[in-house]
């Protein structure tokens, strides 16, 4: 016979349907990572910061030093970034072809 077996394009529905479990698995991927994140600061800044066991609530100087930790984590992590997005913004565009963007302040 002369039909030819071709392979049967999904339906939009389908479409739709593997798009938004794609993206949840990359939700899923983002929220693990920022659960681990948040874990590996937590541990740092815990360690450099509680180091006195003879009470059971944290102590102010402790907790002074458990609020700039984390202050600072997240005000370098902030950079990073920013840093990270200005590289893939003028290496995109290098890739393009067009003129270099500037990076914004």
């Amino acid at each position: 016979s002369n039909y030819q077996h071709r392979p049967v394009k999904l339906s939009l529905l389908e479409e739709q349907v593997n798009k938004m479990n794609a993206a949840a698995n990359l939700t899923e991927a983002e929220l693990e990572m920022a659960t681990e994140t948040f874990n590996a600061v937590t541990k740092h800044c815990f360690r450099i910061c509680v180091n006195k066991f003879s009470t059971r609530t944290i102590s102010d100087a402790e907790n002074d030093c458990l609020y700039k930790c984390y202050d600072k984590y997240k005000k370098v992590t902030e950079r990073v970034s920013i840093a990270f997005s200005e590289q893939l913004m003028l290496e995109n565009a290098a890739a393009v072809g067009g003129p270099s963007p500037s990076p914004p302040r």
